[in-house]
């Protein structure tokens, strides 16, 4: 088998026999090709735009292999990698419990189902059918529901995102997320593209065909079930209370999500050890995705052809970073609030990303030193930036808007330079009111150097407050992913404070298996 790596391809590619495209250009008979298979496919943008693949082929005549090798086409020894079988041979007295139904308790949730081990999954919120309800009762009436809402129900925050699985992580335990992605209903193209996204609409249905097969495997489902407190004895968790009833487990899969403020502190008053952490806030910046795809595909003669333009930005203001963060091609600025009272923003789209405007976060890292050294001072910043961006907004969820010049200029806009599509009305404020100094100083240059990458940049439309991207908490744990002091304990995910996104959640959640199991 050879691989041929940086195989140049024009943009509409997809609409070729691939197996006669690589034939012509290395002049051999296509039908001598038994197999062909993309293992990576980027977008170089950075003159005419074109495709870049890596290729596994097999052909018939091994000799033939042989003389296709030169630069940039290697004979190989190509085995998908596969994640070992998850076995559990030892009968537990109890079944495993996970607390929480988002990209990590997931995928814990699947692999312990999948060792036989029949796990009990405990939902805060509601099922993704009548959590979409909620939200959209919240998104087009202002209703909020804090137990059904885009931080809290099955799926996760994710679940009302673009659904980017976007990692650098090396683990071949990657595979087997992508794999199962695919099989209850993902796009197969996720296993290879460079920068893979599900979108919001097809994510639900995923994560429903995902608690159906853990159902098929024995799981049970406890949805509006909310973990009220933890049993410990001697170090070991022992079961965990659910609306007043104990359920005995002494293995406790963890998997609260960033927002859950209320577990926080039961597992605080449980002796379970957390600590603070740093952090990120910032705003949502919107811009036409017209505008986008100008600057990202400038040399392109058609630019219809091409996907929608993705830009990813990283600037330092004092040692301190500031970076964009899950950018929305052909999105939509979302409400995100859990709580009453308090307002937050994020970025979504649907798979097709065909909507006008784009929005990604600018997010500025808030270190231990710029918030009260407890161990919730990290959660009340944030709780007193959500409040506050809650009065600047005139209530009622309306959004505090500015165009970013507006901004740097310190003055409230008069006219947008873009609609902002946040559904619950925006009111025009200054936002340097919102945010610290520090803060404030690091988001308008890191705007002025972002404008210098990207010429235009400066006229977008900032939305406040983005202040979900990142746990302030960390429920620290020994390398065996159990609590460094509740034995049987699986802090896992973003709430855990050891991942960020749906695929280093996911990894998160299925490596805490493997060290249970083993």
């Amino acid at each position: 088998m050879i691989q041929i790596n940086q195989l140049e391809c024009k943009i509409n590619y997809k609409d070729l026999d691939l197996k006669e495209f690589i034939s012509n250009k290395f002049k051999f008979d296509y039908k001598e090709i038994v197999s062909c298979q993309i293992l990576k496919e980027s977008l170089d943008a950075r003159k005419v735009p074109c495709y870049k693949l890596s290729v596994a082929l097999k052909l018939k005549d091994h000799k033939l292999e042989t003389k296709l090798v030169k630069k940039n086409v290697n004979i190989v020894k190509y085995e998908k990698l596969q994640m070992p079988k998850i076995k559990c041979n030892q009968v537990l007295l109890d079944r495993p419990i996970v607390v929480g139904f988002g990209p990590s308790g997931m995928f814990a949730a699947l692999a312990l189902a999948q060792a036989n081990l029949k796990p009990i999954i405990f939902e805060r919120g509601q099922t993704v059918e009548n959590r979409v309800v909620d939200v959209e009762n919240f998104w087009n009436n202002g209703i909020l529901n804090e137990e059904s809402n885009v931080q809290y129900g099955e799926g996760g925050a994710g679940t009302f995102s673009d659904g980017k699985l976007t990692s650098r992580i090396k683990d071949i335990k990657v595979n087997y997320i992508l794999d199962e992605l695919i099989k209850h209903g993902a796009n197969p193209e996720i296993a290879y593209m460079a920068h893979p996204h599900i979108g919001t609409d097809k994510l639900r249905q995923i994560v429903i065909n995902i608690r159906n097969t853990i159902i098929e495997l024995g799981g049970e489902f406890n949805f509006n079930s909310c973990v009220n407190d933890f049993v410990i004895q001697d170090e070991q968790i022992t079961g965990v209370m659910v609306n007043g009833t104990v359920y005995n487990s002494t293995h406790v899969f963890l998997a609260i999500g960033h927002s859950a403020k209320d577990t926080y502190e039961k597992l605080q008053k449980a002796n379970i050890h957390i600590e603070n952490k740093e952090f990120a806030i910032g705003v949502r910046i919107e811009h036409t995705q017209k505008f986008i795809n100008e600057c990202q595909y400038k040399k392109a003669e058609d630019k219809t052809l091409l996907p929608q333009a993705e830009y990813r930005l990283v600037t330092n203001v004092d040692n301190v970073g500031v970076y964009t963060f899950c950018m929305c091609p052909g999105g939509y600025v979302v409400p995100a609030s859990s709580a009453n009272n308090r307002l937050v923003v994020n970025g979504m789209s649907y798979s097709k990303r065909d909507h006008q405007n784009a929005n990604s976060a600018i997010l500025v890292q808030i270190n231990k030193n710029d918030f009260e050294d407890t161990t919730f001072g990290g959660l009340q910043y944030i709780d007193e930036l959500e409040k506050q961006a809650y009065i600047l907004g005139g209530s009622n969820y309306q959004a505090p808007v500015q165009n970013a010049v507006d901004y740097i200029n310190n003055q409230v806009s008069a006219n947008l330079l873009i609609e902002p599509t946040y559904q619950l009305g925006y009111k025009c404020v200054d936002l340097n009111n919102l945010f610290s100094e520090k803060v404030n100083k690091c988001l308008k240059q890191a705007i002025i150097d972002f404008d210098a990458k990207m010429p235009g940049f400066i006229n977008g439309v900032i939305t406040g407050v983005e202040s979900r991207s990142s746990s302030a908490i960390r429920i620290t744990r020994n390398s065996d992913m159990q609590s460094i002091n509740t034995k049987g304990l699986y802090p896992i995910g973003e709430g855990a404070g050891y991942a960020g996104g749906i695929i280093s959640s996911a990894l998160d959640g299925v490596k805490a298996v493997y060290e249970c199991i083993k």
